[in-house]
Formats: structure tokens, C-alpha cells, sequence
């Protein structure tokens, strides 16, 4: 069917991206930056929060991680210069976020912890 270029029909709509959350809004699906990766994190700083979002601004949820616990994730995203491990928690079943070290260029070059 012809259509003139001004008028679009159902088949040309371009799909649209997931929505980024809002400043401090809880993430609960998986972002497309997400790299799926099964490991354990044991956090060797004094003390790491856990936020509801990847991001520095980001909720904090009032729950931290001290020096010498370690926590079970299911994979991270790189954003604002760290790497964010994540996991479901087993209290809330709402997904949390943690910054685990500071990434540049892709890699992470000052981890807050040990990867195994």
C-alpha cells in the first residue's frame, strides 16, 4: 500500500527502549547494559551501601555491606565511572545494586572487594 512519507502507519514505529529509571527509582528488571555473570563478591572496604538503582543518585536502601561479607550476584552494568554488581534479594525479592569498585575504559581498576 502506498503511503505517503508524512503518514506513518503500525509497521513503521520503531520499538522503543527500556526507560531508564528516575533518579533513585527502584530498578527491578534487567537493563540492557546488564552482563549476565554468576560470582560471589566479598566486599575488603569498610563499607559499601546498597542502592535501589545503578547510579550514585540513586536510593540508598539504608543496608550496606561491611569488610569481610560477601554477597551472591547475578551480574553487572558499568555506569558513572564504577561497576555495579546486582542480585534479587532473598527479603524483598527487589533487585539491589551495589558499586564495586571504579571502572574506566571497562575494566575494573580499583575494585572495593575480591571476585571468585
Amino acid at each position: 500500500m502506498f503511503r505517503p512519507k508524512h503518514i506513518k502507519g503500525e509497521g513503521d514505529a520503531k520499538p522503543k527502549a527500556a526507560p531508564k529509571p528516575k533518579n533513585g527509582a527502584v530498578l527491578n528488571s534487567i537493563p540492557s547494559d546488564f552482563h549476565r555473570e554468576n560470582a560471589t563478591f566479598t566486599v575488603t572496604a569498610n563499607k559499601i551501601h546498597i542502592r535501589q538503582a545503578p547510579s550514585v543518585s540513586g536510593k540508598d536502601t539504608g543496608l550496606f555491606y561491611e569488610k569481610g561479607q560477601s554477597v551472591n550476584y547475578d551480574g553487572y552494568v558499568v555506569r558513572e565511572g564504577f561497576t555495579w554488581i546486582s542480585w534479587i534479594s532473598a527479603s524483598t525479592h527487589t533487585r539491589r545494586w551495589m558499586a564495586c569498585g571504579e571502572n574506566q575504559g571497562g575494566r575494573t581498576t580499583v575494585p572495593y572487594g575480591t571476585f571468585r
